[in-house]
């Protein structure tokens, strides 16, 4: 999950997020082939824009922007946490610091990030995964199905 998962507990019930709300790794699976410490998600809002963009200047402005000090003490502040170079310095002012330090901590020792498939593939194919996903469950289409599926998502 998101780190504003935190935050959308926090607005919906305070009391809960201050008191009873926990956090862990998701458990590994004894036996397994992967590196528990890996990571998969999102951290906070992602911003990604296409090498081909028609306003360079302007998404480099708004990129200066959306990771600015004074941005990432206001994600903090609601309990977010984005993942940027500067956030470290921040934590200690963070909603909860435990948590968002516990999370950062996370990302920080991870040997590998993979971002969500939604958020790493162009919009177009959005719909594509969703639909393959839902097959996938539904028993509409088996394992080579669904890599098919995969291999097929426009990638520009």
């Amino acid at each position: 999950m998101g780190s504003w998962a935190y935050a959308t507990q926090q607005d919906a019930d305070p009391e809960f997020a201050a008191k009873d709300l926990g956090y862990t790794a998701f458990p590994g699976v004894e036996g397994g082939k992967g590196d528990p410490a890996n990571l998969v998600g999102n951290t906070n809002n992602f911003y990604s824009v296409l090498k081909k963009t028609k306003h360079p200047e302007a998404v480099a402005e708004f990129l200066k922007l959306m990771y600015s000090d004074e941005f990432v003490e206001k994600q903090l502040a609601i309990g977010n946490l984005p993942t940027t170079t500067n956030t470290e310095k921040f934590l200690d002012t963070a909603a909860n610091p435990a948590y968002s330090g516990y999370q950062f901590d996370l990302i920080k020792k991870a040997p590998s990030f993979q971002l969500s498939w939604d958020q790493a593939y162009p919009p177009a194919a959005s719909t594509p995964i969703r639909q393959a996903v839902q097959q996938f469950f539904s028993g509409q289409i088996d394992a080579d199905g669904f890599i098919k599926a995969m291999q097929a998502l426009p990638t520009g």
